[in-house]
Formats: structure tokens, C-alpha cells, sequence
């Protein structure tokens, strides 16, 4: 008959706990935990947060088996599913293994844990149940907690491979946004600013709203920047609503938003240029061109769609500024998924079949 090791389980709910788990006699076996991932939207930029689920475990002396493209253009090149088949797991009965509740005494290799981790009123359930959940402690990420309890006997949670995952997206996507899309962003903006200042003589109130949007852009990426006298008064007071965070109207665009959602969060707090990426991003991604009344009046709804129909006549004209919001909206829709709202392109189409 085996002898039972008490193993110590990392939980990643609230908190950590420790899962005191007594095996059967026999060989163990294990049943893994589940992640759930839950994105932030916003029309450009997504920080998904991750929030591993605890299991009821497993027993010792068992083990869990359990290039990414920058450039990916054409989305419709990716592998579709079931052409990476997975294989089918068998299921796993407890039984098979052999033992029988309750355990004694005898069957435990370290019982010296019931004193050492203040259980040993629980003892009785232990041999009763086989294992035990005990609260352990809070921890934000997973090595942090592994490494604390690096003198026990640990049972690893599958969701704990799922995190290092996605560890490693957050990771390559904030490398990816403050190296090259920073820049992107940047640049397109200016060309976008330019283009709307010489929209302004042919085209009016719709340009010098658009003027003013790209400019509250640039001062967020550039707190340096000066905005045109035309729409200074305006930018100003935009940035002034972003930075005090509240709900209130908009005097750009006549709409309600809420500029707390401007505040940067995850990854983007951990540099100044991450977060001012993350305002510019959040400003283009959450201003919407309302084309029917509603939030707005009907004058403006189509004043927006004129403006709407500028910016996109204007990014299609200029291949800089098609060739940076394209690597812009390739990769973060390779990361994080479509627009749900229109895209430049959607509008272009649109005035190709009127014009």
C-alpha cells in the first residue's frame, strides 16, 4: 500500500488557499482547474483580465502533462478551427485507482503539516474526505505564491499554465505598443491634423471639428503640442474633461461620455509613453460619429457623417496614413479582435456607391 503525501495547492480566486490533499492508496491522478478571461472593450484597445478558477485537486506522486507574427495582415489567412485537432482525453475514475475512504492515519507520509499549517483540528475530515481546502493568503500572481509555499509539497493548477499565458500576450503586446505602435499612432495623427487643417477652407464646420479631434489626439500623445488658435479653446476643454475623469458632455462631438474610462489600467500604467497610448487609443477607439439622432440631434448626427466621411476620404488619399492605421489596426485586431463599429473602409464603400 502506498503512503500518502498531504500536498499543498495553490487557489487563485480571492485569494490563496492551500489544498491539503490526502491520495488514496493507489496511483493519483488529477482534475485541473478552468480560467475565465474577461476582455475590456473599447473600439481599439482591450485589456483583458484574467481570472484563474480554483479545482479540487489531485494527489502526490502524480505530474499534470498538460513564432507568433507581428505582421498579419490578412486576417483571413489564420487557421480556422478543427484543423489543429486536438486529441480526445480519456476520462479519469477515481476508482481505478484503487483505496477506500476514509484513510487512517498510517497512509499519511506528512502528517507533521496538520501541526505545522495549525489543521490538526481538521484531521478527522482529512481521513474522511482525502483532502482539505484551507485559506492561505492573497497573492497576484502565481510564482509569487508557488515560491512562498517552495517547501511543501505543491500541486500546480492547470490554470496556472493558462496565466503564464497570458502573462506572455500582455507582455508581447505592451512591447509591441510602446516599440512601434506608439510611433504609428503618432505619426498618423500628425498627417491627420495636416489634412484637416487644409480641409477647413473647402470644407467648413465638419473640418474644423475634425481639426479639433485629431488635436485633442496629439496633446495626448504629446502633452508638448500647441493646438491651432481655431480650435484651442475647444481642445482645451476636452483635455480638461479627460484629465478631472467624470461623465459630462463632450463639446466636440455633443455627446455624453464617460472620461473616466480616459484613467490608464494593466499594462499601461508601467511607462508614461503606455500611457499616453493608452488615452489617444481610448479617445479614437471611444468617440463615436453618430449617424442617426438620438444621442445627439439630427443636424449634428449629420454633421458627424460628414465629418466621418472627411477622415475617411482623407486616410484613403494619403498612402502614409492608410499604411500606418492598416499595421495599426492589423496588429491590435490580431490581438485583441475586430472593430465593432465602422472602420474608415466601411465609410469609403459607402461613398463609393453615392459618388
Amino acid at each position: 500500500m502506498k503512503k500518502v503525501v498531504i500536498s499543498l495547492g495553490v487557489l487563485l480566486i480571492l485569494g490563496i488557499s492551500i489544498a491539503v490533499i490526502l491520495n488514496l492508496p493507489g496511483e493519483g491522478g488529477s482534475t485541473p482547474s478552468s480560467t475565465t478571461s474577461s476582455p475590456s472593450r473599447t473600439s481599439g484597445v482591450s485589456t483583458p483580465t484574467t481570472t484563474p478558477s480554483s479545482t479540487r485537486t489531485s494527489a502526490a506522486n502524480t505530474s499534470t502533462t498538460t513564432g507568433w507574427m507581428m505582421a498579419m495582415w490578412n486576417l483571413g489567412t489564420l487557421r480556422k478551427p478543427g484543423e489543429f485537432p486536438l486529441p480526445q482525453a480519456e476520462p479519469i475514475h477515481l476508482g481505478k485507482f484503487g483505496g477506500e475512504l476514509p484513510l487512517s492515519r498510517e497512509d499519511l507520509i506528512n502528517p507533521n503539516l496538520l501541526e505545522e499549517l495549525g489543521i490538526g483540528d481538521a484531521e478527522g475530515t482529512i481521513l474522511e474526505k482525502g483532502f482539505l481546502l484551507v485559506k492561505w493568503g492573497k497573492y497576484s500572481d502565481f510564482s509569487k505564491a508557488y515560491s512562498a509555499l517552495k517547501m511543501y509539497p505543491i500541486y500546480v493548477t492547470a490554470d496556472s499554465f493558462l496565466h503564464a499565458y497570458h502573462v506572455q500576450f500582455d507582455s508581447i503586446l505592451s512591447d509591441i505598443e510602446e516599440e512601434y505602435l506608439f510611433h504609428d499612432l503618432y505619426n498618423l495623427t500628425s498627417i491627420m491634423l495636416e489634412r484637416s487643417s487644409s480641409d477647413v477652407l473647402k470644407a467648413g464646420e465638419p473640418a474644423l471639428k475634425n481639426l479639433a479631434y485629431f488635436s485633442v489626439a496629439m496633446k495626448l500623445l504629446d502633452p508638448d503640442f500647441s493646438p491651432p488658435d481655431e480650435v484651442k479653446g475647444l481642445v482645451e476643454a476636452e483635455i480638461k474633461l479627460i484629465d478631472e475623469g467624470k461623465i459630462a458632455n463632450s463639446s466636440i462631438f455633443g455627446c455624453t461620455e464617460d472620461y473616466s474610462q480616459y484613467r490608464p489600467r494593466g499594462h499601461y500604467t508601467r511607462s508614461e509613453k503606455l500611457e499616453r497610448y493608452f488615452r489617444a487609443m481610448m479617445w479614437y477607439g471611444r468617440m463615436a460619429f453618430l449617424m442617426s439622432k438620438g444621442l445627439v440631434s439630427e443636424e449634428r448626427a449629420r454633421g458627424l457623417t460628414v465629418q466621418a466621411s472627411l477622415i475617411a476620404a482623407d486616410l484613403s488619399s494619403d498612402p502614409n496614413a492608410s499604411k500606418y492605421w492598416e499595421r495599426i489596426y492589423g496588429v491590435t485586431s490580431f490581438f485583441v479582435g475586430f472593430a465593432d463599429d465602422y472602420t474608415p473602409y466601411d465609410y469609403l464603400e459607402v461613398l463609393k456607391s453615392l459618388f
